[in-house]
């Protein structure tokens, strides 16, 4: 299987060259050409000169081999990449198609990373076995964990024991991640309840500033379970200990983890005795968790990185305000903060645009990639091709979508 990628005027393309047994009146065929099927890569082909390469759609995606190089796999991520295989093997059942002609390899599997699902190739010809492929999926991922996310680690473990059993399912590997997920609530609300504030002086008066959510009695009878057991760890909660666990990240992180993600408008009983205007006690609704998307309205460079001596830099044509400093290998640039090393506020950047990297066999050479941006990547006006290395050295100029740059 020969895989290249492929930029047209308006769409990205992971091609597989040459496909053999090519039958466009075959039923897997026909039904992934009419079909837009939730959690596959959309399906196309074109024959040239006697030889048909099949077409997958990747535009705004990225795939999931550039994620995994620019942060390591997370406990959430994990999750997220299992909740997707157990749908994406319904949802192919539904359709008649076989779960064995799913490439499972981490540059098939894609993402638009504005959401927690993912997308995979599905091949009519590929004649694969899905299980020996999750072993050795589960396997690679032993080496791209995040090491310091302890939930992380241990699911990973677990979820790589399991697919090395011999009659493991998908549903058993879900299973694997929703028992932690709940023993995780469990063991956080259990810590949250033997919690004791024992600052002194800093208590509020015990008839104060209680903490009731606010919302109706029939959308408490539909909110999810999740929902209920946070809502009932805040009701009889003083200001002081809910303040507390906002500013530690408890409650946020308990947010975080729910499906689907909610928040909380809550509203004091009785207020405190004070003309203090800075007592957050006279808010009569305080909304807690506003979560907030990347700001794109900034326009500076923001560098994320530790900046080394002696580094390469990305020196901007608009002038040093922008410079980029390139303080490690491999380094991402794009607009979401968290999975890129430096941040170019600019609406024509794409969330993880470009990336450069250091030839570990060759001292002083170094390579540029473009990671399927929505606007693309040039080096000296050539336009670059998705995921495909090139040459780059000092004295290059670079342009990601309309920032231009200097390498030096």
């Amino acid at each position: 299987m020969k895989i290249t990628f492929r930029r047209d005027v308006c769409s990205n393309y992971m091609v597989i060259e040459n496909a053999e047994e090519f039958n466009e009146d075959d039923f897997e065929v026909k039904m992934l050409t009419l079909n837009n099927i939730r959690g596959l890569l959309k399906f196309g082909y074109e024959t040239i000169n006697g030889k048909t390469n099949l077409l997958y759609d990747i535009s705004s995606k990225q795939a999931l081999l550039s994620v995994f190089e620019a942060q390591p796999v997370s406990y959430q991520v994990l999750c997220d990449l299992v909740g997707s295989l157990k749908e994406l093997t319904g949802v192919l059942d539904e359709y008649l198609l076989d779960p064995d002609n799913i490439v499972l390899k981490k540059e098939c599997i894609f993402t638009d990373l504005s959401d927690s699902k993912y997308s995979c190739c599905y091949d009519p010809y590929y004649h694969g076995d899905l299980k020996t492929e999750l072993g050795m999926f589960f396997d690679e991922l032993l080496g791209e964990i995040d090491y310091e996310d302890p939930e992380a680690v241990r699911l990973v473990y677990e979820l790589n024991r399991e697919v090395h059993r011999e009659n493991f399912t998908i549903d058993s590997l879900y299973e694997l991640t929703v028992d932690q997920k709940k023993e995780l609530i469990l063991s956080e609300a259990i810590s949250e309840d033997s919690r004791e504030d024992d600052r002194p002086g800093d208590a509020a008066p015990a008839d104060c500033a209680l903490w009731e959510p606010v919302f109706e009695k029939d959308e408490e009878d539909k909110a999810p379970g999740f929902f209920r057991k946070i809502t009932g760890y805040l009701k009889g909660k003083s200001f002081y200990d809910v303040v507390d666990d906002i500013d530690s990240g408890l409650i946020g992180k308990k947010i975080r983890e729910s499906s689907p993600p909610v928040k909380f408008d809550l509203k004091v009983d009785e207020k405190p005795d004070t003309d203090d205007e800075k007592n957050p006690a006279f808010f009569e609704e305080i909304d807690i968790f506003d979560f907030k998307e990347d700001d794109e309205e900034e326009s500076e460079t923001c560098l994320l990185s530790d900046i080394s001596s002696g580094g390469r830099r990305l020196v901007s044509a608009s002038g040093p305000s922008g410079n980029i400093e390139v303080s490690s290998y491999p380094f991402t640039i794009g607009k979401l903060k968290d999975r890129v090393n430096a941040v170019v506020y600019s609406p024509a950047v794409s969330r993880m645009h470009c990336r450069i990297h250091k030839d570990s066999l060759k001292e002083d050479r170094y390579l540029f990639e473009d990671l399927n941006s929505k606007n693309g990547s040039y080096i000296n006006n050539i336009r670059v091709n998705p995921y495909k290395k090139m040459p780059l050295k000092p004295g290059d100029m670079i342009k990601i979508a309309d920032e231009e740059y200097v390498f030096t």
